[in-house]
């Protein structure tokens, strides 16, 4: 059983708007009543701060960011779980050697994505500030950008350009990590907006596991010359691999969503909202 408006002002919608819970068609139904599907709140699923009703093309470049994201990731994790096997012996250390290049270029290409990630909305819901989670995020990719393409390049010997003391501090863990939180700040942001608890769920979960991952993997690579570090080694990092592939389906959640939000937008973003807002309730 559901709401039904009792408030004859509040006109009906006359557009064919899904049910942002369940998809159910909401046409017909006023906008202060309750979905008949999944009794969800009709207005939470009109309002213009909604990605579904943001421009498709800035949605659709989000989606492609993260497809990329998915790739690259995608990429590096089968790299690192076939360096952590593979590496034993010579022949297949052959074999993984033809694949460098390839992991050289995914790492840089990750980081560019993110960048391209956090380019900002041409039709924002309100003014933007002069500090943003996203500028932030764009920011620090392009450092991560840069210092994953130093640390992949074995041309660049920056320990004839610094001290000791700089060259052994962990500068490129320590890039990637605050990368790696900026990033979800900022998908958290797009998990809001969004409407589905769910996503935000995950990705407030991804952003905790990948902090501490990040952490516990910059542990053992600066303490890999220790001796107890053999032992620990490899069942670590292995334990550590179910939290790389979550964030790799946090990834996927947000491209499948930004992909329908960029379809939904494309037929009535020129609305702005569906309906007036004065209508909507809040």
């Amino acid at each position: 059983m559901f709401i039904v408006s009792s408030d004859p002002s509040v006109p009906p919608l006359d557009q064919n708007i899904p049910c942002l819970r369940c998809g159910y068609n909401l046409r017909t139904l006023s906008s202060d009543a309750r979905c008949p599907e999944c009794s969800a709140a009709i207005a939470a699923s009109l309002s213009p701060n909604l990605l579904r009703f943001a421009d498709p093309s800035w949605t659709s470049i989000l989606a492609l960011a993260m497809g990329i994201m998915l790739i690259s990731t995608s990429i590096e994790l089968v790299f690192v779980i076939a360096s952590l096997f593979l590496a034993e012996s010579e022949t297949n250390l052959s074999i993984f050697q033809l694949f460098e290049p390839i992991h050289s270029f995914v790492n840089p290409l990750f980081w560019l994505a993110v960048f391209l990630l956090g380019r900002a909305n041409p039709h924002p819901p309100s003014s933007p500030h002069r500090f943003t989670f996203r500028r932030a995020m764009r920011i620090t990719a392009l450092v991560a950008l840069f210092s994953a393409i130093i640390s992949e390049s074995s041309s660049l010997d920056l320990s004839l350009a610094f001290p000791d003391y700089l060259t052994e501090f962990p500068l490129a863990h320590v890039i990637e990590l605050s990368a790696t939180i900026l990033l979800f700040l900022y998908l958290l942001q797009l998990a809001r907006r969004t409407g589905q608890p769910s996503l935000l769920r995950h990705t407030r979960i991804a952003m905790i596991a990948m902090i501490v991952a990040l952490c516990i993997w910059a542990f053992l690579d600066i303490y890999s010359d220790r001796d107890w570090s053999d032992t620990i080694d490899l069942p670590t990092r292995l334990l550590l691999m179910p939290i790389f592939i979550y964030q790799l389906y946090v990834f996927f959640l947000f491209r499948r969503t930004l992909r329908k939000s960029a379809a939904f937008a494309r037929q009535y973003w020129h609305f702005c909202s569906p309906i007036p807002m004065a209508n909507v309730s809040t």
